[in-house]
C-alpha cells in the first residue's frame, strides 16, 4: 500500500474504498480443491494479474452477477495511478456486494 493511500486512510476516518475482485479459474482437472495448485499461482502484482486475465485463467469476480459487482469500476481501477482514489457517483443495484477496506 503506497505511502498516499495509508495517510488518506488515517486522516478520514470515514473513508471506505471498494476493493476490485477477481477469480481465478481451477488448475486441477479434477473436482476437488486444489490448493497446493492454485495458491502458487495467484498473481501479486496487477500485471500478472493483467496476464491471467488475458490468457482466460481469471476473471472479474462472478462476471454473469451484473448485479453484484456490476458497479465496481474495474477498468477504471486498471487504468488509474497508483495512491490514487476514484468516486463511485452511482450503485447500479440494489444487490451490489462490494468488498471493501476501510480504517478501524
Amino acid at each position: 500500500m503506497s505511502r498516499d493511500v495509508k495517510a488518506r486512510f488515517a486522516s478520514d476516518p470515514k473513508l471506505a474504498t471498494v476493493v476490485p475482485v477477481f477469480q481465478m479459474y481451477r488448475r486441477c482437472k479434477e473436482y476437488k480443491d486444489c490448493q497446493d495448485k492454485n495458491i502458487p499461482s495467484m498473481p501479486k502484482r496487477k500485471g500478472a494479474l493483467f496476464s491471467l486475465i488475458k490468457r482466460k485463467e481469471a476473471s472479474t469476480f462472478d462476471p454473469t452477477n451484473a448485479g453484484g459487482h456490476g458497479s465496481t469500476k474495474y477498468i477504471t481501477w486498471r487504468d488509474q495511478e497508483l495512491g490514487t482514489f476514484v468516486d463511485l457517483p452511482c450503485i447500479k443495484s440494489n444487490r451490489y456486494e462490494p468488498y471493501l477496506a476501510f480504517r478501524y
